[in-house]
């Protein structure tokens, strides 16, 4: 405890092991005191104790704490379950929101089964609050789990992980009492492509979470989310619900991350399911969304342009704006794939490369281009000519 006294270190002691709820009442008073040491002193006995009112109080605070409260407050990440807990389900905003901003600081996984239950009852001016509480919770685990944050244990991690997971799908199982999109998109967050509930879900019309979890699908920011989506594209029998919301999304973040998982060579499986898209949401602005993607999602779009079951002029078109428009490594991507297709409309665009382009490596690819095409033979016709 610093350089205070044994007097006031004797005082502490015996605050923090009298059952009087007086002291409590003594130790919040000191947290206002002007001198550092003895409102850490209090800090740390009111997390010690098992008090209900204390840990509230500390709560009401965090907003304006400052780095050292917040290393003391870590030291004891189980004592204030209970406080938190009783603010979630406070019916006062405020209250109910120290809670919900706590839980997410303090990673309190544990908390989810309350969050999911209070979601689950009847719906109160707290219950967007919670929702919202509930997904960040599921992103952040999402997050560490991936190897973003390295706040714990993996094995740790993983054990709370199924338990959410299990917690979820309970949850999900009684969807037709309480509808609750953000225990779906929770649950996206954290399941797996081959979660035998998602694939039971998607595959049934019928269930009562199957066209919320084709609208999260649809629509949600989360990453964890679209990273799922495009994942199922490695399932050899992708359900029409994820395959329809890859179609249908036309938000440069999803566009992009999907562009960046095949900018490297699909599998056999994706290339399959690619072979299936014969049009995209973004199609109709195709230009304008590939012009600001970088060099890795470029190369993923020219792999999506050629391997899609997509219109062949329309494809090859949007391969002749990059090889002229892109950025180096989409240039060279292009030049690449259009050397796979002969007609004097390509012949003449890889032509400009060779002589125009300002990267060196794109010009000497588009000219092993022309070479593998054969540069003294005519071109077979238009760009809608399929690829001979």
């Amino acid at each position: 405890m610093g350089r205070v006294s044994e007097g006031l270190v004797a005082t502490f002691q015996l605050l923090s092991k009298t059952s009087n709820e007086a002291a409590t009442r003594v130790l919040i008073r000191a947290l206002d005191s002007p001198h550092r040491l003895i409102q850490e002193c209090a800090l740390e006995t009111i997390l010690s104790r098992r008090s209900e009112a204390g840990h509230l109080e500390i709560l009401r605070r965090l907003d304006g704490v400052n780095d050292r409260w917040e290393r003391i407050i870590a030291h004891y990440p189980g004592r204030m379950s209970r406080a938190l807990r009783s603010a979630i389900l406070s019916p006062d905003h405020q209250v109910c929101s120290d809670g919900c901003r706590s839980a997410v600081s303090f990673h309190a996984y544990d908390l989810v089964p309350t969050l999911v239950a209070a979601l689950e009852g009847p719906p109160n001016k707290n219950t967007n609050l919670i929702g919202d509480t509930l997904i960040e919770l599921a992103r952040h685990l999402q997050a560490e789990l991936s190897g973003l944050y390295n706040n714990g244990n993996r094995s740790d991690l993983e054990t709370v992980w199924r338990y959410l997971v299990s917690t979820l799908e309970l949850s999900l199982q009684r969807f037709s009492r309480h509808h609750r999109r953000e225990i779906g998109e929770a649950f996206l967050l954290l399941a797996s492509k081959d979660n035998a509930l998602l694939k039971n879900i998607m595959q049934d019309p019928d269930h009562p979470a199957f066209v919320t979890i084709g609208a999260i699908f649809s629509g949600s920011q989360q990453e964890g989310v679209i990273g799922l989506l495009v994942s199922l594209l490695e399932d050899p029998r992708v359900p029409s619900v994820a395959l329809s919301a890859i179609v249908q999304r036309t938000d440069p973040k999803f566009v992009d991350y999907l562009l960046k998982d095949i900018s490297s060579e699909p599998s056999a499986s994706k290339l399959s399911n690619l072979k299936r898209i014969t049009d995209i949401g973004w199609l109709n602005n195709a230009q304008a969304i590939l012009s600001e993607l970088d060099d890795e999602s470029q190369q993923g779009a020219v792999n999506f342009l050629t391997h899609s079951g997509l219109p062949r002029v329309e494809a090859l078109n949007l391969i002749v704006y990059l090889v002229e428009n892109g950025k180096p490594g989409g240039r060279r991507a292009a030049a690449v794939a259009l050397g796979e297709y002969d007609s004097n409309i390509l012949r003449s665009a890889l032509r400009r490369s060779t002589s125009d382009d300002q990267s060196p490596s794109v010009r000497e690819v588009a000219e092993k281009s022309l070479e593998k095409l054969g540069r003294s033979s005519e071109g077979k016709g238009p760009v809608s000519d399929p690829k001979d």
